[in-house]
């Protein structure tokens, strides 16, 4: 016979593992136990014989209100609320009881809490608000209720992200749209400098064209000096072309001198052939170069699976023989940048050497420090070049 763990859901057994974990710590505490348990008449008593209601325990220090919200349990919290409770008392990382009716989700606990005079603004360890908890779940009621009790829409927790970056990050379309409307600077940048619309790029389109839709900056830069086109071509291709429309500058470079030509070459595994034709269609500049002088064609041929995505760039007109400032030509970068332990044994390596040799490509062409492809193959042993380049002259 199973026993009740065994017949259990996973999310049944952790719940009732959380409690018992809660319960070993209020041993010595029995207002807390009541509170878990959620005994009123047990309340009652300890608080008529003049227990400390905002007593703390637990390496945590919580209070009693703590628990009752944390386990969702409105009546217990009412009570100990009507019994003068302190209902924005920290823990001992700055959580509230109106951080933890963010994370249930309760706007019944907080509405509890607001009208008893809860600080919506109070923040814990990490600088977050209740509000940018809300964010993270998604609950735009509690959203609502907490924006109208005075939540301070352009918060920044202690990574510098507003409640704006969060509900746009996860989606969160009429959260995003109550925070704009309460006064969030769509514009807004955390402490890396990543504007809001930097964080919608994680394949969140809706939301990039939520924000675009109210004066998200397209041509802002972020952590690494690139663009939101920087990013969408990497993360959020489906994007791309609102933020042309939108007036994004396809010829931005990164601190790197990197354009969204180079990151959609290197980066452009889903549908990235269409991507480096769209953007070339769209004016960028296939002869671009980057700090280093490598152009896109050497991001392509140093990148994992994209031989599509160099004959894109060659039937664009992309120089097979350029070379980079250390000499290193588009050939000899599918070996991955010589600088680093990176080796491109990809299964495409093959067909990028034959792509490259096929367009013109000089097998023989020595960088600065004059190696050839050949000897730099034989170098780290790659045996998928040499016998790639068999028969067709190379030498060391």
């Amino acid at each position: 016979m199973e026993s009740a763990d065994e017949s259990a859901s996973p999310h049944q057994n952790m719940a009732h593992e959380n409690y018992r974990a809660m319960e070993s710590q209020l041993v010595n505490a029995p207002l807390h136990q009541a509170a878990l348990h959620g005994s009123a008449q047990r309340l009652h008593e300890l608080i008529d014989d003049g227990a400390d209601i905002n007593a703390r325990v637990s390496a945590r220090e919580l209070t009693a209100l703590h628990i009752a919200v944390q386990w969702d349990d409105e009546e217990t919290a009412k009570l100990l609320v009507e019994a003068g409770a302190n209902v924005s008392a920290p823990t001992f990382d700055g959580v509230t009881p109106l951080h933890n009716a963010a994370a249930a989700g309760s706007v019944s606990l907080a509405t509890l809490l607001l009208e008893a005079g809860a600080n919506p603004n109070a923040r814990n360890i990490d600088h977050e608000t209740p509000l940018h908890v809300v964010a993270l779940f998604g609950n735009d009621r509690l959203a609502e209720l907490l924006v109208e009790a005075g939540a301070d829409v352009t918060a920044g927790d202690c990574y510098g992200n507003t409640p704006l970056h969060i509900a746009a990050a996860h989606e969160f379309l009429d959260m995003a749209r109550l925070f704009l409307e309460g006064g969030a600077d769509v514009n807004a940048r955390n402490n890396n400098g990543d504007p809001v619309l930097h964080h919608a790029m994680a394949d969140r389109p809706a939301s990039v064209t939520l924000l675009l839709d109210n004066g998200a900056d397209p041509l802002a830069t972020g952590e690494g000096g690139g663009t939101a086109l920087h990013r969408a071509v990497q993360s959020c291709p489906a994007i791309v072309p609102r933020l042309l429309d939108a007036g994004a500058d396809i010829r931005s470079t990164s601190t790197d001198g990197a354009t969204p030509l180079h990151v959609a070459a290197a980066w452009g595994r889903t549908g990235g052939k269409q991507q480096v034709e769209r953007l070339v269609a769209a004016g960028a500049d296939i002869h671009a170069l980057d700090n280093s002088g490598a152009t896109p064609l050497h991001y392509a041929a140093a990148a994992w699976g994209s031989s599509e995505r160099l004959r894109a760039l060659l039937e664009a007109g992309a120089n097979v023989s350029a070379t980079t400032n250390d000499g290193e030509s588009a050939l000899y970068c599918t070996l991955g940048h010589p600088s680093t332990a990176f080796q491109c044994h990809d299964k495409d390596l093959e067909e990028k050497i034959t792509v490259l040799i096929d367009a013109g490509a000089d097998v023989n062409t020595r960088t600065t420090y004059g190696q050839t492809l050949l000897g730099r193959a034989q170098e780290m042993d790659n045996r998928i070049v040499m016998q790639a380049l068999d028969g067709r002259g190379a030498i060391q």
